[in-house]
């Protein structure tokens, strides 16, 4: 299932232990549980100091786990700050 396809991708992105972590949609296909096990995850790797990089359409996520945020529009960077600043 692309569920199981994207925890299998995910894993292996975390169990490198990179610096940075680049993630492309990375809660697409995932059900309620694994979205929650992977948000707690992401916090966890930006605890231990590594920069996680990824892209979303849903706002209520990147509020969640992001610190800071960039919005791209037609190829140019609008904003760079803080979710907060950014309400």
């Amino acid at each position: 299932s692309k569920g199981m396809g994207q925890k299998l991708g995910l894993a292996g992105a975390f169990l490198a232990e990179a610096p940075l972590i680049i993630l492309d949609e990375p809660m697409s296909g995932l059900d309620p549980r694994a979205r929650i096990r992977l948000k707690e995850e992401l916090l966890r790797q930006r605890s231990a100091g590594r920069t996680v990089f990824f892209s979303s359409h849903i706002l209520s996520d990147i509020d969640e786990i992001c610190d800071r945020i960039g919005i791209l529009h037609s190829g140019r960077l609008l904003f760079v700050g803080t979710p907060a600043v950014f309400k």
